[in-house]
C-alpha cells in the first residue's frame, strides 16, 4: 500500500471518474490523500516516504484543519495527524477497532464484563435471583464516549444506555453497541445487538443527542416477520446538509418485499422513498470548504477497468431516477430542485434505463453502480441507439428535464 498526498482536485471533479484501483481516497479541496495496494506497503506523504513498515490506511476525516486518521500495523493501531501544509505526525498508539469512526469524530465504549459486580450484589442480597438472571444476560457496559484522536483518551461521555434504560431491562434485549452512524452534527444513530458466527440478533436502534446525552429508542424500524425482531439496517451516505440518508434494509427473515431493499430516510430515520439497488463500497470522502461534499465509490467500466466515482446523495435525484426507472412522471417538487449536475444525470438516466452504451466514461461508471445497468448480462448487450425504446413517459420526462436545464442556463 502506498499513501500519497497531492494536489489536483478540479472544480468539475464530480463528473470526473478516477481510473485507478485505490484502496482509500480522501480529498480536501485541492488536496488528496490516497492508498494503493502494492508489495511495498510503505506510507508516502507528498511523494516522500514517512513510514516504511507494513501498514494499512483504515480511515481519515477532517478535524480542526487537519486530516486525522488511523493506520493499522500488524495488530496495532496508530492515529496520525496530517496537516494540509504537509506535516504528518504519528500521534498515539491505540486500539480504535472496537467502533468504526463517524464523519467527524472517533468514539469508544467500555468493554467491561460486569457479571462479577452483579454477582456480588446478589451475594449481599441487594438484588434478587430474578434480577441477577436478567442482568447476567446483558453483561456489557454501554457507555459511549467521544475519543480525543490526538491523545487516544476519552474526551466526553456522550450517553449511558445502561443508565437510561435500567428500568427497561425486561422489556427488550439491550446488547453491545455494534455500529454508529453520524446523522448530523448533533445526532448519532446507535445500533446494539448480539453478534457472533457471522450474524446478529436482538438488534435495536437509538438516536443519541451528543449535546444533551438524551436518547430515544426507534420503534418504527421494520421488523422481521418470523420472530418480530428488528430488521438489520445499514446506512451508506448522507446528503450535504445531512437531512437525508441512504440506507438498506436486510432481507434475512423478511417476506414483505416492501420492507427490504434500498430506501431514503429523513432525519428521524423514517422511510420517505424507495431507492434503486446498487453497489455501494465507499472508500473515502471529498471535503469542500470543510464539509463533506461527496463520497468516493468503487465502480468498473464495461471493460472491467477499475474507477472511482465521486457520488453525491441528492434526494430529488434519487427519487426521480426511481420514478423514471418505473416509467412514472417526475414530481414537480423534485424538478424545481434540479441543478445542472442532477439534471444531466437524469437526462442520461432515461437512456441508461434502456441499456444505452455511453461514450462518456463518467456516465458509464456512474450507472454501473446500479444493479439495473451494471450487471454482467447488460454489459455485454449495450445498445448504441435506444430512441425506438423510449416510452411516452420517457419522452415527457426528457422534455421536463431539458426544460429545467435550459431554465437554469438563463
Amino acid at each position: 500500500m502506498v499513501l500519497h498526498y497531492s494536489h489536483g482536485q478540479a472544480q468539475n471533479y464530480l463528473t470526473t471518474p478516477i481510473q485507478s484501483s485505490y484502496e482509500k481516497l480522501f480529498r480536501v479541496d485541492k488536496h488528496s490523500l490516497y492508498s494503493i495496494l502494492d508489495n511495498k506497503k510503505s506510507i508516502y506523504f507528498d511523494g516522500e516516504a514517512v513510514d516504511s513498515t507494513f501498514s494499512y490506511l483504515e480511515y481519515a476525516f477532517l478535524r480542526e484543519g487537519a486530516l486525522v486518521g488511523n493506520i493499522i500495523k500488524g495488530k496495532r493501531s496508530f492515529i496520525f495527524k496530517l496537516k494540509l501544509e504537509g506535516e504528518i505526525e504519528m500521534v498515539v498508539d491505540t486500539d480504535l477497532s472496537n467502533l468504526p469512526p463517524t464523519f467527524r469524530n472517533t468514539y469508544c465504549v467500555d468493554r467491561i464484563y460486569y457479571d462479577s459486580v452483579e454477582k456480588e450484589k446478589l451475594n449481599k442480597k441487594l438484588i434478587t435471583e430474578e434480577d441477577y438472571a436478567v442482568s447476567s444476560q446483558n453483561p456489557f457496559n454501554k457507555k459511549l464516549y467521544r475519543l480525543n484522536p490526538y491523545t487516544g483518551l476519552k474526551e466526553k461521555l456522550i450517553c449511558d444506555l445502561d443508565l437510561i434504560y435500567k428500568d427497561s431491562i425486561r422489556l427488550f434485549e439491550l446488547d453491545q453497541i455494534q455500529i454508529l452512524y453520524e446523522l448530523n452534527e448533533d445526532n448519532i444513530l446507535i445500533e446494539t445487538g448480539y453478534c457472533e458466527h457471522g450474524g446478529c440478533e436482538h438488534i435495536n436502534y437509538f438516536i443519541c443527542d451528543t449535546r444533551s446525552g438524551s436518547v430515544k429508542r426507534l420503534h418504527h424500524i421494520y421488523r422481521r416477520e418470523y420472530d418480530n425482531a428488528t430488521n438489520d439496517l445499514i446506512f451508506f451516505y448522507s446528503d450535504n446538509k445531512q437531512k437525508y440518508h441512504l440506507g438498506e434494509y436486510g432481507d434475512y427473515g423478511v417476506r414483505n418485499e416492501e420492507h427490504k431493499g434500498y430506501f431514503i430516510f429523513d432525519g428521524d430515520l423514517k422511510v420517505i422513498s424507495r431507492a434503486l439497488p446498487r453497489y455501494a463500497e465507499n472508500i473515502g470522502f471529498n471535503y469542500v470548504k470543510g464539509k463533506i461534499d461527496s463520497y468516493n465509490i468503487k465502480s468498473r467500466l464495461d471493460d472491467e477497468r477499475k474507477v472511482i466515482v465521486p457520488y453525491k446523495l441528492d434526494f430529488s435525484l434519487e427519487r426521480s431516477m426511481l420514478r423514471i426507472h418505473d416509467d412514472q412522471l417526475m414530481l414537480p417538487e423534485d424538478v424545481r430542485l434540479l441543478d445542472s449536475y442532477a439534471g444531466n444525470i437524469l437526462k442520461n438516466f432515461v437512456y441508461a434505463k434502456h441499456n444505452f452504451k455511453f461514450i462518456d466514461i463518467f456516465y458509464e461508471a456512474y450507472f454501473n453502480l446500479f444493479d439495473f445497468y451494471g450487471n454482467d448480462s447488460k454489459k455485454i448487450s449495450r445498445l448504441t441507439n435506444v430512441d425506438k425504446l423510449l416510452t411516452p413517459m420517457d419522452s415527457k420526462n426528457l422534455e421536463i428535464i431539458n426544460g429545467a436545464l435550459n431554465k437554469g442556463k438563463k
